[in-house]
């Protein structure tokens, strides 16, 4: 399985990541869950609605039960737009996140990086953004989730 935008995002991704750094609703933020997948690429990429909650509903898609693992989430200082005229083309970086002592049982598969324009983190309103590769064995300890330093790129075609 490969890394992956949901059609449903494909173009609002800038525009909430804005938001989030924007302050703008204010109690936006980006959360990140955890997940154990083994759903075929099209059947994410296809999905109807774009919520987390369509996305745990989806068949083979279960988020992490461990102990100690509760989803994260992070705000506009955790962000980086880089609007690059010169290339035409937009790069968005996140800050590293850890997710502290998360005690063995599921492996993990993927990240979820997705909208949450209210702050309340309720499934049914998070907009999932990205589905991104992250196989991990918890251990007891920390898991820290290395973002690469262009996490997201958009570009002319």
């Amino acid at each position: 399985m490969a890394n992956m935008v949901p059609n449903e995002s494909l173009g609002l991704t800038r525009r909430y990541l804005q938001n989030v750094e924007d302050n703008s609703p204010a109690a936006a933020v980006i959360r990140i869950h955890a997940w154990v997948i083994t759903a075929a690429d099209t059947d994410i990429i296809d999905m109807s609605g774009n919520t987390v909650q369509a996305f745990a509903a989806l068949t083979d898609v279960a988020e992490a039960t461990n102990t100690g693992y509760a989803s994260q989430s992070f705000d506009g200082a955790d962000i980086t737009i880089d609007v690059n005229d010169a290339n035409n083309r937009i790069d968005i970086s996140y800050s590293d996140l850890t997710f502290t002592s998360v005690s063995a049982g599921d492996d993990w598969t993927h990240i979820t990086v997705s909208y949450d324009a209210s702050g309340s983190d309720t499934d049914a309103n998070t907009e999932v953004l990205h589905v991104l590769d992250f196989v991990v064995s918890p251990n007891g300890g920390d898991i820290t989730v290395d973002f690469p330093a262009v996490c997201y790129r958009i570009s002319q075609a």
